[in-house]
């Protein structure tokens, strides 16, 4: 069901590792899941590996796109599971 949403959706837990990516999360941020599973994130992994740039930038600046360039709308919503935090993240293309 998730992998056939028209928005991207990812999700992350409290020690910054990616849970889940959708195909349309993969396509907007222009990294696969199997790239990244069991990697733990942090904000200067992107001078290391510039693909993770928007994929760093939705889960720790709430943006993917410089500001002016159309961009996505970028929302963030935390779950709490068995005393854990879950981020959930949805990408939307700006109208």
């Amino acid at each position: 069901i998730l992998d056939n949403l028209e928005y991207g959706t990812l999700a992350y837990n409290n020690l910054n590792e990616v849970l889940f990516l959708n195909s349309k999360a993969e396509e907007i941020l222009g990294v696969k899941y199997g790239e990244i599973a069991g990697v733990r994130l942090t904000v200067d992994l992107s001078l290391r590996n510039p693909k993770l740039n928007k994929l760093l930038g939705a889960i720790f600046y709430s943006k993917i796109e410089p500001e002016g360039q159309g961009g996505f709308f970028v929302s963030k919503k935390e779950v709490q599971k068995s005393g854990e935090s879950i981020f959930l993240i949805s990408l939307k293309k700006n109208q």
